[in-house]
């Protein structure tokens, strides 16, 4: 009989061991089978609109998943409320919830509801037991009835909570349901917060984009005045010039010597309005050319000894002489007002050694380059650096540095 019990104790043990193992077996079938319809509707979360992809998040939960309803709560800017978003009422229909808050840092600690402190992080998540007809909770043995709720995380931060409910058929909700619920919400969190990036860049491109038409409109504008400006000018500078040029010859001694200054005024002044002209693309005129900058800068950097203080130490050097297609007037033009805003910047300096730096060297890129938003294509180029130890510019003003006619 001993034997007999024994080997009963035997059979008994090996039949628990079976129906656990045969447990288990279900259990990692329907988590395999949930994380499959995952995947499969993993498709449906994409896309640019974040309440698309939290409706398409809760008729994933409720169509696949086979839960009975789901609400999506997302954390505020400052991290104090988790505010509802979407959610499915108590006539199963899918609607908006942004008036359920939850405080994270309530008052009275008490008052801090489960929901709360999982997307606090205060808890890995929550399961319910079932809820009467009056809201109290009763006790069930082995499944537990009711709703879950698990956070939302993008890596380690959390930006909200997903809870679910099974408030139509009071279906009972275990263990093994939770891990496919965790899945989708992180999910759900990764696509949502790859939305708002995506977002805020169109928004910083609609922007970018809105200042350059902006820009583009006051360039056109300036332009269209230049060009009425610089035409009428040289109208009546034609007038000036044919008139002393007529006259020059029948002056003599120091009536003629002040007509022919005149004259060479009168020609640079022409220089002028063709500049005007250039930028208001109204002149026909191609000036390009081949310019040797080492000698325009250092008749430049000659100019400037003659007409700063001698207080600042003009130093020019170069490594090379290179040779660049531009026009000449315009080149010694830039020079010569890059040298005057440093000189400027110097004068605000007080007990310093003021030093103004010119340099002439070439530098040559491999492949093509991207500087200050500007593409420069592989090859040799020449490169002018002007530098000052002067007080330097605000980050305002370095916004305005290319804007026709502004001035330090």
């Amino acid at each position: 009989m001993q034997r007999l019990a024994n080997a009963l104790d035997v059979l008994l043990i090996r039949y628990r061991d079976l129906h656990t193992l045969e447990t288990e077996r279900v259990q990692v079938f329907q988590l395999d089978s949930d994380l499959v319809t995952l995947y499969d509707g993993s498709y449906d979360l994409f896309g640019t609109d974040p309440d698309e992809v939290m409706r398409n998040m809760i008729d994933l939960i409720t169509d696949k998943l086979e839960f009975d309803r789901a609400g999506i709560f997302l954390l505020d800017a400052k991290g104090d409320l988790l505010r509802g978003t979407w959610g499915v009422d108590e006539q199963g229909t899918v609607v908006p919830i942004p008036t359920t808050v939850f405080p994270l840092h309530p008052e009275h600690p008490e008052a801090l509801s489960q929901i709360a402190q999982v997307a606090r992080g205060d808890l890995e998540y929550f399961l319910t037991q079932h809820l009467d007809q009056s809201g109290d909770q009763s006790s069930a043995e082995g499944n537990i009835k009711g709703s879950v709720s698990v956070p939302m995380r993008v890596g380690q931060r959390i930006i909200g909570a997903l809870a679910v409910d099974n408030y139509f058929t009071d279906q009972p909700i275990d263990e093994t349901q939770i891990q496919p619920l965790m899945v989708l919400a992180n999910q759900g969190a990764v696509t949502l917060e790859h939305v708002r990036l995506y977002n805020e860049l169109q928004d910083n491109e609609l922007q970018d984009n809105e200042e350059r038409l902006r820009q583009s409109q006051k360039m056109e504008a300036i332009g269209q005045l230049t060009a009425g400006v610089a035409h009428n000018f040289n109208n009546a500078l034609q007038i000036v010039m044919t008139s002393l040029e007529t006259a020059a010859p029948l002056v003599s001694g120091a009536a003629g010597q002040w007509l022919r200054q005149a004259d060479s005024a009168a020609q640079r002044a022409a220089d002028v309005v063709e500049q005007l002209m250039l930028f208001s693309r109204k002149s026909t005129k191609n000036a390009f050319e081949p310019i040797e900058i080492l000698p325009l800068v250092n008749s430049t950097v000659d100019a400037c000894r003659k007409m700063f203080d001698r207080k600042i130490d003009i130093v020019a050097r170069s490594s090379a002489a290179p040779v660049v297609a531009g026009e000449e007037t315009q080149l010694q033009q830039v020079v010569l007002n890059l040298c005057l805003n440093a000189r400027d910047a110097l004068d605000q300096v007080d007990d310093r050694l003021l030093v103004l730096r010119i340099e002439v060297d070439t530098m040559e890129f491999s492949d093509d380059q991207e500087r200050d938003g500007r593409s420069l294509a592989a090859g040799p180029y020449a490169r002018l650096c002007v530098q000052d130890n002067g007080s330097g510019m605000d980050e305002e003003t370095l916004q305005r540095i290319f804007d026709p006619f502004f001035t330090t």
